[in-house]
């Protein structure tokens, strides 16, 4: 069924996006963002979203603080806990050609322009999910859009292809031991980089 859109840090590596400047950045290990710039009208490389896997949920930002609470799961909301939390998602993005020292990266973000594009990026995989593939999917250029009394920017992208799911996602995603009996002997094994990256494009 189609995604329903109605944060305490998890510590690892993550990327944003301005929708003011239409520009997407990564934390770096010593502290502060990278931009990481178009070129050509798209990123300079797509990176894989691993969509299947999200998780929605609250998420407060303020001066200084953070908090992201997720729901139990995609049909279980919670109550909002406060005046100051908007629904926002959480899902984890795989780049070695965009992210450098840290390919794989948690993307978290309640803005109005990105949950229309996780909304829709979710509805147009739904139908490949628990086929163990995942889409890289290309960042385009995005104009400005009206939305309610100001604008923002409804992220467009394209799927480049789909690919399996890197190991350090699936090292990540840290499956159920039910769902791991119930894996076929004939399911694909986890991607190795040549699998993932046999056109050296992500």
């Amino acid at each position: 069924m189609p995604l329903m859109l109605q944060v305490e840090n998890s510590g690892m590596p993550f990327i944003r996006y301005s929708s003011n400047e239409d520009l997407w950045m990564h934390s770096q290990e010593e502290g502060g963002m990278l931009d990481i710039p178009h070129q050509d009208g798209a990123l300079p490389s797509p990176m894989i979203i691993d969509v299947e896997n999200i998780q929605m949920g609250w998420l407060m930002l303020a001066a200084g603080a953070r908090d992201w609470q997720p729901y139990p799961s995609l049909t279980e909301p919670t109550p909002k806990p406060g005046d100051d939390y908007k629904e926002g998602f959480s899902v984890k993005v795989f780049s070695k050609k965009l992210f450098d020292d840290a390919p794989l990266r948690e993307f978290c973000s309640s803005g109005a322009g990105i949950m229309m594009f996780i909304k829709r990026l979710y509805d147009e995989c739904e139908a490949e999910f628990g086929k163990g593939k995942v889409p890289a999917v290309s960042i385009l250029k995005t104009p400005h859009m009206k939305f309610g009394k100001g604008t923002t920017r409804n992220v467009q992208y394209k799927i480049v292809k789909w690919v399996d799911r890197p190991e350090e996602m699936l090292a990540e995603s840290a499956p159920s031991v039910e769902s791991t009996e119930q894996k076929s002997s004939t399911e694909a094994a986890p991607a190795t980089e040549s699998d993932v990256f046999d056109d050296d494009e992500i």
